[in-house]
This record gives structure tokens, sequence and C-alpha cells, in this order.
């Protein structure tokens, strides 16, 4: 069944990428649904296959790892699906999109690096690939910084997490049945890792047609008239239903925005109303094609820990 996602739907899905354990009720006030309409909306988007599960992941601080951005051009030369399954093997890489583009191929390759030399490392293979012309690779900032890994779990809490990496969603009941604790110990213990700040809890997405067009801009900007800070926030005012997220280069006043559009036009409306702001000196729009999602390194690193200790 493929369902066209209306910008309530779109709504939903903001609130379950920043918490996918969000209560029905939660998503209810926010979205001015009843808790009941809110969880069919959110079945309704799953059997649409708009998200194909509930994920948990460490954060970067957690994981000890750092987040990359990374455009690749080519000459159009290359096996389309070969090339993206060759630059989406190393286990640094978590996304590999195919772009919209007016000649030869465009590749967006997004992930986790747990060192800048193992990323030096795959931004060199990247180049020295058959077709490859250029490459534009970005470290970028990330909210809770990269600091090593500061996870550390009770036993308690690693059974619960045990269980979440099935689902991030299971609720307290399947949870005590799986685990054999009480109810109220494992509400406790989802309590603690939900305000620990190591874990993210988000979902993945399928590839049905959700009605949206997906888009990234690439937005440079004159840093001595508008903070970073201040540019994600007028994105955020500026486009309410549209924007996603920011990714930002550490290095160069470069941000990478995210947004979900109904068509083509409104894409082109966002990226030409950015590139006349006083404060944007260029804004490229580039259109996904298709994606292709790798095993995340945090969530790895998250299996490796349980696998550690017997859980």
């Amino acid at each position: 069944m493929v369902v066209t996602l209306d910008k309530i739907d779109m709504a939903i899905l903001r609130e379950l990428v920043v918490n996918c354990r969000a209560s029905y009720r939660a998503i209810a006030r926010k979205t001015g649904l009843s808790p009941n309409a809110a969880k069919n909306r959110v079945e309704r988007i799953i059997e649409s296959g708009g998200i194909t599960g509930f994920t948990m992941k460490l954060r970067s601080k957690a994981a000890g790892v750092g987040c990359f951005l990374g455009l690749v051009s080519t000459d159009g030369t290359e096996d389309i699906q070969d090339f993206m399954s060759r630059i989406g093997e190393n286990p640094m890489v978590t996304h590999v999109i195919e772009l919209v583009c007016a000649s030869g191929g465009e590749y967006l390759v997004s992930g986790e690096h747990p060192s800048h030399t193992m990323l030096h490392e795959y931004e060199t293979f990247l180049r020295d690939l058959d077709g490859v012309q250029d490459v534009e690779f970005h470290t970028m900032h990330t909210p809770d910084g990269r600091q090593g890994c500061t996870a550390n779990f009770s036993r308690v809490q690693l059974k619960v997490l045990k269980c979440l990496v099935q689902d991030a969603r299971m609720q307290v009941n399947e949870i005590a049945e799986m685990t054999g604790m009480a109810a109220k110990t494992v509400r406790r213990a989802l309590r603690e890792l939900m305000d620990g700040g190591d874990l993210r809890f988000t979902v993945s997405f399928g590839q049905a047609n959700r009605g949206v067009v997906e888009i990234m801009v690439r937005i440079t900007w004159d840093d001595e008239m508008i903070s970073e800070d201040e540019l994600i926030e007028w994105l955020r005012n500026e486009y309410p239903d549209e924007f996603w997220a920011p990714w930002t280069s550490e290095s160069e006043a470069v941000l990478f925005a995210a947004f979900s559009v109904g068509a083509l036009l409104d894409a082109q409306r966002i990226s030409h109303r950015i590139r006349e702001t006083p404060f944007v000196t260029s804004s490229t729009l580039m259109v996904y094609l298709h994606a292709e999602n790798f095993p995340c390194y945090s969530e790895m690193k998250l299996k490796e820990i349980l696998e550690d200790v017997g859980i």
C-alpha cells in the first residue's frame, strides 16, 4: 500500500525522528490530533513503508565518533548501483544518495568516522575510483560533541537495551516479559536511559512514495553577518513545515540543509529564496533520486557493548 503523506503525517515523522519513543499523547499535543488519531496515523505511515523501523544508536560522544558528509562527482560512466554499493562498503558510511545531475553523476555520502586518519584514507579511496572527477569532503559539527566513549550502562539497563536494539519503540510490558524483570524496574531503566543523553531514539525511513520530494541545499554564508545558530533559526522560522535538519562544516561556513517539499517547484523556490538573502553567498539545490542505507557505526558499537558483557 502506497500512501501520500500530508503535512500532519510529516509533522509526526519529525517528532519520531527526534524521539521514536514519543507517546501518542505527546504526538497528539504537537499535531492537534487525539491520541487515537495519532496512533492510527503512525500505523498508516508504517503500513505505507514510510517507516521501516524504530532504531536506537549511541550518540557521537558516546560512540567516540565524528560525522562527515561528502559530495562525489563522476563523469557518468559508472554503473550506478555498483558504484553506490562500492562507496558504501566502508563501515563508516551510513547513507549514499544518488542526486539529480545535469551531466555525469553526483552522489551524497554521509556517515560516522572514528578518526580523521580513517576519514582521509576513505576520501583518497573515493578520489582514486574510476570515473570520479571531484570529491568535496566535510567533517560536520555535532551538537553533542565528540568526547570519546562515555557510555556506562548498568546490567539492568543493558538487558533493556538488548530489547530496544530489536525495536526501539518496544513497550514496557513486552520488555518485562522478555527480560523477566518487573515492569516497574523496566520503566525506571527506560527513564534512566532516556535521560542519560548517551542514546538517540529515531526511525528508519523506507523507499515508499511518501508524496514528497527530498532535497538538500548546500549553503555558504557570511559568518560576519550571521552566526551558524542564527542561520539555522532563520531556516526553521522561514520553513517550519519543510526544513528537517542542518549539517554544518567544522572548518568552513558551509551548511547542508535537508528539506521535504511537495514538488520540485517548491524546491526551486526555497533554494532561490535562500540565495537572495543578504547573508547567504551561495545556495546549491540537490534533489534526491535514490538512497542506499548501511549499518550505522554507532549502532554496531552498541551491539559490541552488549556482546562484550554477554547480554
